[in-house]
């Protein structure tokens, strides 16, 4: 067995004692504190917001679209122009 595929072994099983340590924590909260803790994770995972580059199907054909007609209307640019209008972060 390589090293890297014994060291990515022993990183799952780290992340799977880990995991397995939270839920014992979990499992030994107050049923309150349980509920508290199910309705701040719900709340953080209807505030995360979606990743720009994630679309579904509809909208990325919905972006081709307006993308072709933009282009068969002429409103395009050169890529040294686009990076003169929009500047790299540094």
């Amino acid at each position: 067995m390589s090293l890297a595929l014994y060291q990515a072994k022993l990183d799952i099983m780290a992340t799977s004692i880990s995991l397995d340590s939270i839920w014992r924590v979990i499992e030994a909260l107050s049923l309150k504190n349980r509920k508290w803790l199910q309705a701040k994770l719900n709340e953080n995972i209807n505030n995360e917001e979606t990743a720009p580059c994630q679309y579904s199907i509809e909208e990325l054909e919905e972006r081709l679209a307006k993308s072709v007609d933009s282009y068969e209307r002429g409103e395009w640019c050169t890529n040294e122009e686009l990076r003169k209008r929009y500047t790299l972060c540094k």
